[in-house]
């Protein structure tokens, strides 16, 4: 489970091997045994022994924004370990190897779209012809060859197109008072956006935290490089999970679950304290779900874990 603070005042502190939590409210002891991580969402204080615990527990402390964003993360330190998976990394992700195994995320996250929207379709008893435009796509991203910045743009193109595909068949879908004109990333006014920006952050910070304790530099990318973007293995890496928030986003809406009491102001909406524990809550329960995987079945965070350490011994293998 996640620790997670949402409101200013909180106090974390050390109880032997557990942490107390203690605010006006309320005050309660959770044992570090079943904290996966600890999400700090408002002001609040927490002692040097807080810190340790979670350190000696690999208990990774983020710090998010009130949209779920992750603006930074402590966690235990494995450089030394890392080292040789970091300098192989830098020499990989570099190569045309790397391009393809970045092509294999993006087709994966297109297939995902295609068959999400041709389920929700049939159900509905519509045509699912047009659809197959996405089958064009993966065929160009297939023949695409090399790892050149001009390649790398027609891919995130077509990908960009595909993701615009997807976007306003959801929204004719969807019930009237929930349909969005665009798909919008930041300071999002609509109650779609909005709920699945959230969702999309709190997908974020699980794969950053997983990268991280695999050794892996989110600060290198393949497809999205060095420059503006943060995180470029973040981003790579998201897309072939990024079916989770999607399909979770929609069964939300879909199942009566988001209400208007979720939402507050006014030009510039934001969740309220009640939306996110029924977002956060329901997100979390489809990665501990199980799905299957190789002929058996596995929470997501393992099957997560799994291609990780696929990726870490495809690099270490392949020599450039």
């Amino acid at each position: 489970m996640e620790l997670y603070i949402s409101r200013n005042g909180a106090k974390i502190s050390k109880v032997k091997e557990s942490f107390r939590v203690k605010s006006d409210e309320q005050e309660y002891i959770l044992s570090s045994e079943k904290i996966k991580s600890i999400i700090l969402e408002s002001e609040c204080s927490l002692t040097s022994g807080v810190i340790r615990l979670a350190f000696e527990k690999d208990i990774p402390i983020i710090i998010t924004d009130i949209y779920g964003n992750i603006m930074g993360q402590f966690y235990k330190s494995n450089g030394t370990k890392n080292g040789k998976l970091k300098k192989e990394q830098y020499k990989f992700f570099s190569s045309d190897n790397g391009m393809e195994i970045a092509k294999e995320w993006v087709i994966e996250k297109i297939l995902n779209q295609k068959i999400h929207l041709e389920k929700l379709l049939k159900r509905r008893k519509k045509s699912t012809e047009a659809l197959s435009i996405f089958n064009n796509y993966f065929k160009k991203i297939e023949e695409n060859k090399g790892n050149t910045d001009k390649n790398r743009d027609m891919i995130m193109g077509f990908e960009g197109i595909t993701s615009r595909i997807y976007f306003r068949t959801i929204s004719e879908i969807m019930e009237k008072k929930w349909k969005f004109e665009k798909r919008e990333h930041q300071n999002a006014k609509e109650p779609y956006n909005i709920v699945l920006n959230y969702m999309f952050g709190i997908l974020y910070r699980k794969l950053e935290t997983l990268l991280l304790q695999e050794g892996f530099d989110t600060t290198v990318g393949i497809l999205h490089t060095e420059g503006n973007n943060k995180l470029p293995l973040l981003y790579d890496f998201i897309e072939k999970y990024r079916i989770l928030a999607l399909e979770g986003v929609f069964d939300l809406f879909n199942s009566k679950e988001i209400k208007d009491s979720f939402f507050e102001g006014e030009t510039s909406k934001k969740l309220t304290t009640e939306g996110k524990y029924v977002i956060s809550s329901y997100f979390n329960n489809i990665f501990s779900s199980g799905r299957e995987y190789r002929g058996k079945k596995y929470i997501i965070d393992d099957i997560i874990k799994f291609e990780l350490k696929k990726l870490k011994n495809v690099i270490l293998e392949v020599q450039i």
